[in-house]
């Protein structure tokens, strides 16, 4: 008996903490977790890094080029034997040798100027990709959210209607049984709570299986989350404020951005290849030191080097046609892809509206149900309306509040959705 007293001890103890340490999170907070947490914003930073990397690079091609050497040789005679008659000379049986250079490029034609803006244009890219990256993953933990939230409010409503069953089920149990109604009537009850019961296990397992996507997408437990959200049913909420003129929200988009930089880019590049035809000219100097004849020897120069490619100047055409057909591509891309953002950016705006006037809908569906229920429940009290017209108005109302829960959550995905195509 006392070791029993303190299993249940343990157990009280221990489930309060349970509670306490899973927490709920709200909209804001999931979007927030799931950004910190998902792997294709911590790609897109990677990405950036290698881009900073590759400007840090490209960048090298400013300075001037270093280069040193060094060699030594050991004979097993010498390299250099004169026999002039009356003398002999031999040399080079041994000797080193050491030398540093240096160039630096004056003039390549632009092409070290635009491969670094190349590479800066490249990291531009790679910020504004995680830009969208960011925002597609905030939306996706908001899907998420609201179908977590759907699965609990359709819980909620489903125990609303057990309990308007369980009211019933006495009801008709006591007519039953004074001989005022008819046992099928509660047959027809009792299928009515089955049916529930079935739609329960299911909503359970739904609820189930979106909570463990939502934990995986946030970097949670499932058994340490739940979510924050309280849906007055049959409220209409306040429209959300919007801006009537898409157009002027189109360049603030990062997909716009993205396409103006490809622009930019095709433009360098059709640059580089204009510059393969044009001469190069650098500047140089050397400094060595030898000892080939037992006597060291120290020199130094400075040189200036011309390079003219000549062949380029026919070959280098066709590559520079295929970057300038290219340019006129992504120019043209940047114009119809203006086009299809503004009308996608009114879709949004559309989608909002509609949306919310779905909720308007339901909201009424929801207050006629009610209605038409009350007036079911009574006349049937009476005797004057049958138990499958009564069933059939409670189902009515459970499905009006069902429609205006999906219609709640599909405004507030429209609303992020909006938010990510102007903001």
């Amino acid at each position: 008996m006392k070791t029993m007293r303190n299993i249940a001890l343990a157990l009280a103890l221990i489930m309060p903490l349970a509670l306490l340490a899973q927490r709920s999170y709200t909209a804001d907070e999931i979007s927030k977790m799931a950004i910190k947490h998902n792997i294709s914003v911590r790609t897109a930073d990677n990405q950036i890094q290698q881009a900073a990397e590759t400007r840090k690079d490209t960048y090298t091609g400013f300075l001037p080029k270093v280069s040193g050497s060094a060699i030594g040789f050991a004979a097993d005679k010498h390299l250099l034997d004169l026999d002039l008659g009356l003398a002999s000379y031999s040399a080079l049986k041994n000797g080193v040798s050491a030398g540093i250079s240096v160039m630096q490029p004056i003039y390549a034609g632009g092409r070290i100027s635009n491969s670094y803006k190349l590479s800066k244009y490249g990291e531009d890219a790679a910020e504004i990709q995680k830009n969208i990256s960011i925002r597609q993953v905030g939306y996706n933990a908001q899907r998420y959210f609201w179908q977590v939230v759907n699965c609990k409010e359709a819980l909620r409503t489903l125990d609303v209607s057990d309990s308007l069953l369980s009211k019933l089920h006495i009801d008709v149990s006591s007519a039953v049984k004074a001989g005022l109604k008819n046992r099928n009537d509660l047959l027809r009850v009792e299928l009515e709570q089955n049916k529930n019961e079935s739609a329960r296990i299911k909503l359970n397992n739904g609820l189930k299986q979106c909570l463990l996507l939502l934990a995986q997408y946030i970097g949670k437990s499932q058994t340490d989350i739940d979510v924050s959200s309280v849906i007055e049913i049959g409220k209409l909420p306040v429209l959300f404020p919007m801006d009537i003129s898409s157009l002027s929200k189109v360049e603030q988009r990062p997909e716009y951005k993205l396409l103006e930089k490809n622009v930019e880019i095709s433009h360098t590049n059709l640059n580089i290849e204009k510059g393969k035809s044009l001469p190069t000219f650098s500047i140089g100097a050397t400094y060595s030191y030898d000892n080939f004849f037992d006597k060291d020897n120290l020199s130094g120069a400075v040189f200036a080097t011309v390079s003219i490619p000549i062949s380029n100047l026919w070959e280098g055409g066709h590559n520079e046609k295929k970057a300038n057909l290219q340019l006129q591509n992504a120019r043209e891309t940047l114009q119809d892809s203006k086009e299809l953002l503004a009308i996608d950016i009114q879709k949004a705006h559309d989608d909002v509206i509609e949306s919310w006037q779905q909720i308007k809908v339901a909201s009424k569906s929801i207050v006629q149900a009610e209605e038409n229920l009350r007036l079911n429940y009574n006349t049937y009290r009476v005797g004057t309306t049958t138990m499958t017209d009564m069933l059939e108005a409670q189902a009515a109302l459970q499905s009006a509040k069902n429609e205006y829960i999906q219609a709640y959550a599909a405004y507030q995905l429209c609303i992020v959705d909006y938010k990510n195509k102007t903001e």
